[in-house]
């Protein structure tokens, strides 16, 4: 199914970019043949849900500890680097487990994937201006200080980095929350 975002008329279409939408979709098919093997007890809707639950709480550390570093940076390492590799970790097995559905080029999925696929991306969208623009005037109300201390820039990165994340692990955590279950 060619993509329906593609703003381009189709008799107009440069020929780079069909090859690149040729190669894109085979390198999905290819991936997804390599990984549809690999951990078998991970593709039941429960133990999806169980993934999406524990990225969740490794998003929710990386970011309580980023706000607490504003305070104790030294207290908040550990927990900031756990909660980001954690969250690394769990999003990179919950892809394995869905067939990494949310970053699928539009070739490989059917009118209903490809639905949900835009919509989840479209709400991360909207979700990360409001957030970022959060993150910036946080930036700027700091900015009109005489002086701001290095900590305090450096937990501002962190937040700004953990709060990226978070949207970004949005359209893998809505979608792999909607799927059913294999059986069915």
């Amino acid at each position: 199914m060619p993509d329906p975002n593609l703003t381009i008329p189709e008799g107009s279409t440069p020929n780079w970019l069909l090859r690149y939408s040729d190669r894109r979709a085979r390198t999905y098919q290819r991936r997804a043949a390599r990984y549809n093997g690999m951990f078998p007890r991970l593709r039941s809707r429960r133990a999806r849900r169980i993934l999406v639950l524990l990225l969740a709480l490794m998003l929710a550390l990386a970011i309580g500890s980023s706000i607490y570093a504003f305070w104790q940076m030294s207290f908040a390492a550990i927990p900031f680097l756990i909660g980001v590799l954690g969250s690394l970790l769990f999003l990179t097995l919950l892809r394995i487990s869905n067939g990494a559905v949310a970053d699928a080029p539009a070739q490989a999925l059917d009118e209903i994937q490809l639905a949900q696929r835009n919509a989840v991306r479209s709400l991360a969208y909207v979700l990360m201006l409001p957030i970022v623009i959060a993150v910036y005037f946080v930036a700027i109300t700091l900015g009109m200080r005489e002086q701001v201390a290095g900590e305090t820039v450096a937990a501002l990165a962190w937040l700004l980095i953990t709060s990226v994340l978070a949207i970004t692990c949005l359209p893998d955590i809505l979608l792999t929350w909607w799927m059913p279950d294999d059986e069915e």
